[in-house]
């Protein structure tokens, strides 16, 4: 068997690895992770130091995988999406098995908050977003102040799944964690909204949250990727909500959060005229797991009329 090996591991598996904390031989660590473990570790590696056989540093290869292929799957369904529009989608949807399973699993990425999220609401309790109901009514902000919203239903709900997440620490103690290309609101230097994917925040980055009752901007100091189980995308009537106390729209996968929030206006309309004929839960959220029906409309519609608000 070849294997890939530093300085630090002789040939007949009998060194082992210098960490302090980790002193188990190369087939000691075979018996515990897997052969592909192993290689993505090696290949994400510095070889100037010894490697470490931690499990936080085979979660942190996975991760390095993880993220590499969503890059790369990404710039294909980019490519692919606007062969779609211009040429025969035939062309492009027959896929083999393998093929098919492939593109399930990337195409329809995470888009949303990890299931640990607390929801603020308007009676000034907390709810795990998991437990969201439709007509809940929940604290959002807007134009700096606070105010109350409906909860209209899940765009998407994945109870078990993984999915990599950005977790953002503010100053203020706050954390919200939510998948690359979720939009999250910041202030820029001139003291203007500006909404941006997670994947693009920044350590300084100013974040909205709302800290013993008041609101206040508060810089973001720390920023980890990690794999959570669990994630959903609650929609609201404002298009926006706070998850642990931080201002996030509820949209992903989109360029401009107030075109999203145009897109969703029929449901708006849906959903208010359902109230009023006494139906609490239109959109059936208390049953549906997936990626909700809704989401399908407003990507066709947006593929064919503004394909430029994407982000495929």
């Amino acid at each position: 068997m070849v294997v890939l090996f530093s300085s630090w591991l002789a040939l007949e598996l009998s060194k082992m690895s210098k960490s302090s904390k980790n002193f188990i031989t190369f087939e000691q660590a075979l018996k515990k992770y897997d052969f592909r473990q192993l290689r993505l570790l090696c290949l994400s590696h510095s070889w100037s130091f010894t490697l470490n056989y931690s499990d936080h540093e085979m979660n942190k290869a996975v991760i390095y995988e993880v993220m590499l292929n969503d890059s790369f799957f990404h710039d294909v369904k980019t490519h692919l999406g606007v062969f779609q529009v211009s040429s025969n989608a035939n062309a492009v949807t027959k896929f083999d098995e393998h093929g098919r399973t492939f593109n399930e699993h990337f195409s329809t990425r995470a888009q949303c908050f990890s299931g640990d999220s607390l929801i603020k609401l308007s009676n000034g309790e907390y709810k795990e977003i998991g437990n969201l109901q439709s007509s809940d009514e929940i604290i959002t902000i807007d134009q700096s102040k606070t105010i109350s919203t409906e909860m209209i239903m899940m765009l998407d709900k994945q109870i078990s799944k993984q999915a990599l997440f950005y977790t953002l620490r503010t100053d203020s103690g706050n954390e919200i964690s939510l998948t690359e290309y979720h939009l999250i609101p910041t202030i820029n230097s001139n003291g203007n909204e500006n909404y941006l994917f997670a994947k693009q925040i920044k350590i300084g980055d100013y974040l909205f949250v709302l800290f013993n009752g008041k609101l206040k901007y508060s810089p973001v100091i720390n920023i980890t990727i990690e794999m959570k189980k669990g994630y959903y995308a609650p929609l609201t009537m404002k298009g926006t909500l706070l998850i642990n106390n931080v201002l996030a729209s509820c949209f992903a996968n989109v360029n401009n959060h107030h075109l999203a929030q145009y897109y969703m206006t029929p449901f708006h309309y849906y959903y208010k005229f359902a109230r009023f004929m006494s139906l609490y839960d239109p959109f059936n959220i208390n049953k549906t797991e997936g990626l909700h029906w809704t989401v399908n409309i407003m990507l066709y519609f947006a593929r064919y009329f503004r394909l430029d608000a994407l982000c495929l």
